[in-house]
């Protein structure tokens, strides 16, 4: 053997081990290059998931604002799309904070502000929020014909019921446990008005939402005695309609069937003195 070709065991070593170190290197740059920038990371967010719309009504022939309340941020959202002609949406935007790169704003609960023209039809429109996130789930907002009014509080006693003028769209929530909302008007011998509640129906698009809202509508005379009551009539929304035969103040009663509550479970009650087709036969 020649004298430089050694068999000493560090030799052999040294030729199996350099190819096997520049393996070993070019693995770990493909995992470096595949691995995901902290950018990314943070861009891994769920889309916004809409959980409620306060007041859940909007007027014809006015420009209202209202809260949107969501699962996962809505932070630099950018537009509202709705369904449907007459009615458009405008994101009004918080103030702008400085971020925190590491941390992102979570926006959860923003203002928006809908025109609905006077050509605009009456009933339920479907409406997603743009996101860099992505596009939200759907939240639903009711356009009536009559003016809308929100809930003050407090308002969970009859002494202490809300005095509104009628017709209206009263908007409010059933928003805790044994919550009872009361609005006062005033009636005429005479006067005849229907009483269309939405709330149960309008937590039909709301993905994560794990009970939903049964509400039941009851109309009092001001000595307190019922006068009219409707639980599910549009599957489990109340209706009803009522010719008054006396002039008095009246008072409207809503809550949950279960003396149940939800900050998600928000309705509108729809008081009109106009035509409410409630059915058509045949349907065909």
């Amino acid at each position: 053997m020649p004298r430089n070709a050694t068999s000493h065991p560090h030799f052999h070593a040294s030729a199996h081990t350099l190819p096997l170190s520049r393996s070993l290197l070019a693995i770990a740059i493909a995992l470096a290059w595949l691995a995901p920038s902290p950018g990314t990371l943070l861009a891994q967010t769920s889309y916004p998931m809409l959980m409620s719309l306060e007041p859940a009504a909007a007027c014809v022939g006015q420009t209202t604002e209202h809260t949107i309340h969501s699962r996962y941020s809505m932070y630099q959202a950018s537009a509202v799309i709705v369904t449907g002609s007459g009615v458009t949406g405008e994101i009004i935007h918080p103030e702008q904070k400085e971020e925190d790169p590491a941390k992102p704003p979570s926006l959860t609960a923003m203002q928006v502000r809908f025109t609905v023209e006077e050509s605009a039809l009456p009933g339920v429109r479907d409406f997603r929020i743009t996101t860099p996130n992505g596009v939200s789930t759907l939240g639903q907002l009711v356009i009536a014909r009559e003016k809308t009014i929100t809930e003050t509080s407090p308002n969970d006693r009859a002494d202490q019921a809300q005095e509104v003028a009628i017709p209206a769209t009263l908007c409010g929530a059933i928003e805790k446990a044994e919550d009872v909302d009361y609005f006062k008007f005033h009636a005429s011998a005479g006067d005849a008005f229907s009483f269309h509640v939405r709330s149960m129906r309008l937590q039909n698009r709301i993905h994560d939402l794990q009970q939903h809202s049964d509400p039941i509508l009851t109309l009092r005379n001001a000595a307190g005695s019922t006068v009219a009551t409707s639980d599910n009539f549009f599957f489990g929304d109340p209706f009803f309609a009522h010719q008054f035969t006396q002039e008095g103040d009246y008072y409207l009663e809503i809550r949950d069937v279960r003396y149940q509550g939800n900050k998600y479970w928000q309705y509108s009650i729809e008081v009109s003195n106009a035509p409410f087709a409630t059915q058509a036969y045949p349907l065909a």
